[in-house]
């Protein structure tokens, strides 16, 4: 009997672990979509209108250039979670990765 009531709830945790990883990869792939969408040299406001708000923003440097990354979270399955670029100075998208197959990048960056 013991046995038998683990199996079962093994069995249930498995289910809900399947329901939620394609519930999450599902919303993933949305933004990804989504994603694809951003162009390069629009306003970081545009991006955000077309992606939502980021889960995380964050300083750094790409080429000598001070930017700002919007970042997405992706499921941890996930290799490449979207995020983009934007320069300071201009306020405008440089870089936009929405998967390992999807990138866009301005031409002095490459």
């Amino acid at each position: 009997m013991q046995i038998h009531r683990i199996l079962v709830m093994a069995i249930v945790i498995l289910a809900l672990m399947v329901l939620g990883i394609r519930w999450s990869n599902s919303e993933h792939n949305e933004r990804v979509d989504k994603c694809k969408q951003v162009k390069l040299g629009v306003s970081e406001k545009e991006a955000i209108s077309i992606l939502g708000t980021p889960d995380r923003t964050r300083v750094g440097d790409s080429k000598g250039r001070k930017v700002r990354f919007l970042e997405y979270d992706a499921p941890a399955i996930v290799a490449t979670a979207p995020y983009v670029v934007i320069d300071n100075l201009s306020g405008l998208i440089i870089k936009v990765t929405c998967d390992d197959t999807y990138h866009l990048q301005a031409q002095e960056l490459k």
